[in-house]
């Protein structure tokens, strides 16, 4: 059985295909778990309490052996954020049933399904505040900022190459998408 499965192309009825997506954080209609709305409340309030980002000054800096440049670009842009629109992961799971599959995808596949900009903190609060309607906030910059986002934090991008190359995927815009939030 497990030849026969292995031996089967995706599209053969005997053999299943798959594919995991993994998603940052997920935003827009559907997301019950308010983090994006408590910035945009504290976007609300920002001239009286200002959100809080992080002191660049306080990144650890990168050891001397191996590839220093995660750890430089954060110092110089703070840690990235990814977030999907949750309207995308429907987009590409209804893509995915309505198409067969990509030339030269493995019956098991993943994929990074994510917005192609990926902003810092700072980016990010200015591109919600834009996108809201309020005026840019200024911030209380601190060494270890209260923040609600991102769940997951990675010293670089993640890649959407697989999603923009193998599945020719485009996701909606991060500004686009923040501004179907703050509706």
């Amino acid at each position: 059985l497990r030849e026969a499965a292995s031996s089967a192309s995706p599209s053969s009825p005997c053999c299943a295909r798959a594919v995991a997506l993994r998603l940052p954080d997920v935003i827009g209609p559907f997301d019950d778990t308010n983090r994006l709305m408590a910035f945009w409340h504290w976007l609300q309030v920002a001239r009286e309490h200002p959100p809080q980002v992080h002191d660049l000054r306080a990144v650890k800096r990168p050891r001397m052996e191996g590839s220093d440049a995660p750890r430089a670009e954060a110092r110089e842009r703070g840690v990235p954020m990814a977030f999907v629109f949750s309207h995308d992961v429907a987009r590409f799971i209804v893509g995915l049933l309505d198409r067969p599959p990509p030339g030269a995808v493995a019956t098991c596949d993943g994929v990074n399904l994510a917005c192609e900009r990926q902003p810092d903190l700072r980016e990010f609060l200015e591109l919600f505040a834009e996108a809201s309607g309020v005026e840019k906030p200024k911030f209380g910059v601190v060494e270890r900022p209260r923040t609600f986002l991102p769940s997951v934090d990675r010293p670089w991008n993640l890649s959407c190459d697989r999603m923009l190359q193998v599945y020719r995927f485009a996701p909606t815009p991060l500004d686009a998408v923040l501004s179907r939030c703050a509706e």
